[in-house]
C-alpha cells in the first residue's frame, strides 16, 4: 500500500498589492572568506570581513555604534583568504595576488600591488617589526616581505620547498 500524499492548510496571505521593491543585485554565491579585528589610531574597535564577489567586498562593522561603516570593492580580487592588522593599517591580501590596506573606520581602500610575479593568492599574512609584512603566495608556494619604503621582495627567491604550491 502506498502512503497518499499529505496536504497541509495554509493560512490566507494578504497581498502586497503588486509593488515590488529592488532590493540590490541579487546574490547568486556569497562566502564570508576571513574575518578579523582592528582597532584605529584612537583605540575603536572594528570588525572586518571580507565576503567572496566580483569583486570581493571588505566590510567593516563599528563595534561601539553597531553599524557597518565600510562596504569597499576589493580591487579586481573576488576574494580573500588572508588579513592582518598592523601599525593601524589593515592590510588585504587579494585572491588576485595583489595586496590591499585601508585604515580601519576608513571609506577607501589601497591597492598596493602585486607581491610576486605569476602569483596569484595570497595565502597567509603575518606582522613583522617595524611596519614590515610577510605573506605566503600560490600556486609558486613563495614568501614575500613588503614594506612601506621598501616595497615588495621574495625572501627564499623561490618556493620555499621545491615542487610545494603552498
Amino acid at each position: 500500500k502506498k502512503d497518499s500524499p499529505k496536504t497541509i492548510d495554509l493560512p490566507d496571505v494578504p497581498s502586497a498589492g503588486g509593488i515590488f521593491t529592488n532590493a540590490g543585485a541579487q546574490l547568486t554565491a556569497t562566502t564570508l572568506q576571513e574575518s578579523t579585528f582592528a582597532q584605529d589610531a584612537v583605540g575603536n574597535e572594528y570588525a572586518y570581513s571580507v565576503v567572496s564577489g566580483k569583486p570581493g567586498h571588505l566590510v567593516g562593522y563599528d563595534m561601539q555604534a553597531s553599524k557597518i561603516v565600510a562596504d569597499l570593492e576589493i580591487g579586481n580580487a573576488n576574494g580573500s583568504v588572508a588579513m592582518v592588522c598592523t601599525d593601524n593599517w589593515l592590510y588585504v591580501g587579494g585572491n588576485d595576488g595583489r595586496l590591499y590596506r585601508t585604515r580601519p573606520g576608513s571609506t577607501a581602500i589601497e591597492d598596493l600591488g602585486a607581491v610576486l610575479f605569476g602569483e596569484s593568492t595570497i595565502m597567509d599574512l603575518v606582522a613583522g617589526k617595524n611596519g614590515e609584512l610577510f605573506g605566503g603566495t600560490y600556486p609558486g608556494g613563495k614568501v614575500f616581505r613588503y614594506h612601506p619604503q621598501d616595497g615588495f621582495s621574495d625572501i627564499n627567491g623561490g618556493a620555499i620547498v621545491a615542487g610545494e604550491s603552498y
